[in-house]
This record gives C-alpha cells, structure tokens and sequence, in this order.
C-alpha cells in the first residue's frame, strides 16, 4: 500500500538508489548477496482539501547465492547467479476534511507492478540445481481514512484505518531441480498473499521541547491466513 501523502511533500520528486545487502541462513549453510539499483518518480497535487498523487519507480536486481553441503558422506558446495526487474506504478485521490482542530482524510489508493526473476543454473557438483524463470503481476486497492488529533499542548495523535484488496498473483511460487536431472522437478510454495486483509496504523508524537521530540508508532496487516504487526520509538532532536 502506497504511504499516505503529506501535504508538506513537494508538488513532485524524482530519486535514484543504490542498495546492497547480505542474507545469510547459517543453519542451513546458506548465504546470498542481494545488490538492487533503480530510480523513481512521484508528482502530487493540492487545491483545497484535494489531494492527488501518482508515480512509479523501477528497479534492477543482481542476485548470487551460496551453498555448502554437508552430508554424512557427501560434502558439496555450489554458487547461482542471476538478476531480475522490479517495477510499480502507483496513484492516490484523498481529501481533507477541518473538524476543530483535527483533520480526516478519506482516501482511495492503487497500485501495480510486475517483477520476473531470470532462470538460474548452480555451479557445483552433484548437489547444483536449476531455477525456472518466475514471472509475477501483482496490484492492490486501498481505501480508508487517515486522521490526525491533537491532545493537549504536548501529544499529537495520527492514525491510519484502512481496507486492501490483493489483485494478481498471490502465490509466489520457485520450480528448481537437480541440474544433472531437469526433469525431477519439484516446487517451493511462498506464503500466500490474502485477498482482503486490514490495515492500521497508529503514531503518537510528543513534542516535549521545541527542538525534541519523541514519537511511538504501531503499523499492522492482519489478514485471514497471515498477520504483521510492527512498532517504533523515534527520538529527533533538532539543532
């Protein structure tokens, strides 16, 4: 779900990022090197209580996997290498809503993004295998209310209730085998996307000083076969 916009984000802003990072399953004797490079864009715009934005980015993935193998009489190390193409287009219509002192915000947002992820052949001995090509259209609709109330002169409440829908695929799914036996194929099933699910959000800033302030936040996704709930503490202090 794309993030509810602020009035205070410029009337556009385009961005490009580098990022690297390492995945390591020591358990399982495994590790990968994750490198994605991309760029977007996003516009918005505000006339009254009016607000509408929309935008996109695109991104490219290089992805290396290690293997080590350790079996009572087998031992075997292997090495993958492949890269992918992630993109997604975005849109949001809201409006804002004055009562006293606090403001609501209905809002209607979409989004829509395909990924692929290029076939993948190990290096190795008898233990190398091969990943198929995965392909995925995803999209989701979104609709809710924001809003947010201040308490006092110290505490500021914002908060987020909203409902999602899941369009497109919504069971990733990996084919791989053997590389000495392409044909003894089998699948790795991801966890499924829910159809529906809610989402909420909840962020309480206390503005202590005029340059300190804390903020506490909880964002959670509660769906009929999975749920992700998350929190935060964020201390700024301004010079």
């Amino acid at each position: 779900m794309p993030p509810p916009v602020p009035a205070a984000l410029p009337p556009s802003t385009t961005a490009l990022w580098p990022t690297s990072r390492d995945v390591t399953i020591a358990a399982r004797g495994s590790a990968s090197e994750v490198e994605q490079a991309g760029g977007g864009a996003y516009a918005a715009l505000n006339t009254g209580g009016l607000g509408i934005a929309l935008g996109g980015y695109l991104t490219e993935v290089d992805l290396r996997t290690f293997r080590a193998i350790n079996l009572p009489g087998f031992a075997d190390s292997t090495v993958g290498v492949t890269e992918g193409e992630g993109r997604q287009a975005f849109a949001e219509v809201s409006y804002t809503i004055e009562a006293g002192k606090a403001l609501i915000r209905p809002f209607v947002a979409g989004s829509g993004g395909r990924f692929k992820l290029d076939g993948l052949t190990e290096t190795g001995g008898a233990a190398a295998l091969t990943m198929r090509a995965q392909r995925y259209s995803t999209g989701t609709v979104t609709g809710g209310l924001d809003a947010a109330v201040p308490v006092g002169k110290v505490l500021r409440l914002n908060g987020t209730l909203a409902a999602r829908r899941q369009l497109g695929d919504r069971d990733p799914q990996a084919i791989l085998a053997l590389a000495a036996g392409p044909q003894q194929a089998f699948a790795i099933d991801g966890g499924q996307l829910d159809k529906t699910a809610l989402a909420a959000r909840l962020d309480a800033q206390f503005d202590l000083e005029d340059n300190l302030s804390i903020s506490l936040g909880y964002t959670g996704l509660i769906g009929k076969t999975q749920t992700d709930h998350s929190a935060r503490a964020t201390v700024s202090v301004r010079f």
